[in-house]
């Protein structure tokens, strides 16, 4: 097929070519303005690797970064987080928390699963560094939260 037939071709179709292109356009537009705005907040943790003064050698293996990450995703270090945003100062996230669960369930526990649901880590490859990242509808709650967990977590 030459260039010239490929040209005629697109030219005789270029009706339902015109149509296909404003079709796939408008639905473009319209999933971009009803999805929500979602924020991502990042920030990089350096995992300090010294010698252990007994075994003469330097934890910075793939266990010990695991562990790492293990001890930032747990509830422990999330209930501190949200202990720090000072969530049970705020009433309506206090409003939240008993609608949704009655009071059977601890405030803190409650807020801290939701937080830890939110929050994923990563290692860098090749490195000591532990990459916090936070997504939310706010971008200000979403920095908050991705530095109070580098906070707790230090």
């Amino acid at each position: 097929m030459t260039p010239k037939q490929l040209f005629l071709i697109l030219f005789a179709h270029r009706y339902a070519a015109a149509l296909v292109f404003v079709l796939v356009a408008l639905s473009g537009l319209t999933y971009t303005w009803i999805t929500p705005k979602s924020y991502q907040a990042t920030t990089d943790l350096l995992v300090d690797s010294r010698t252990d003064p007994i075994a003469g050698v330097v934890n910075t293996g793939g266990n010990y970064i695991a562990t790492q990450i293990a001890i930032l995703q747990s509830e422990r270090v999330a209930i501190g987080v949200v202990k720090r945003l000072g969530v049970a100062n705020n009433p309506a996230l206090v409003a939240q928390w008993q609608e949704a669960t009655q009071g059977k369930v601890p405030l803190e526990n409650f807020y801290a699963n939701f937080l830890r649901i939110g929050l994923m880590s990563e290692p860098l490859r090749g490195s000591n560094v532990i990459r916090l990242t936070f997504q939310g509808a706010d971008p200000k709650f979403a920095t908050a939260v991705v530095n109070t967990y580098a906070q707790a977590y230090v």
